[in-house]
């Protein structure tokens, strides 16, 4: 009995989503069952891993660099949206 009470107590004090405060708060809860992929290894992943080690990518593309006192202006150039590449902020 002393296990159900247990659970029951783990139960009720668990996080509460509420999906509309998700959402007007921009954030997202998601979940992936990647255990049918460790059965499929050969099928799935290792073509994938091919392809991927052909295209001989060479890591993220820096756009612009700001210093930390011109964040404001930082911000502003990433809300353009001219941006082709990382925004990156220093701080000295």
């Amino acid at each position: 009995m002393f296990e159900w009470a247990r659970l029951g107590y783990k139960f009720s004090k668990r996080p509460v989503i509420d999906p509309m405060k998700l959402m007007a708060d921009n954030k997202a809860v998601m979940g992936f069952n990647l255990l049918a992929f460790f059965e499929n290894v050969e099928e799935v992943f290792l073509p994938m891993f091919d392809e991927l080690t052909k295209l001989k990518l060479d890591g993220p593309s820096i756009d612009k660099t700001f210093e930390f006192e011109n964040l404001p202006e930082a911000l502003r150039y990433f809300q353009s949206g001219k941006n082709i590449g990382k925004i990156v902020v220093v701080a000295k």
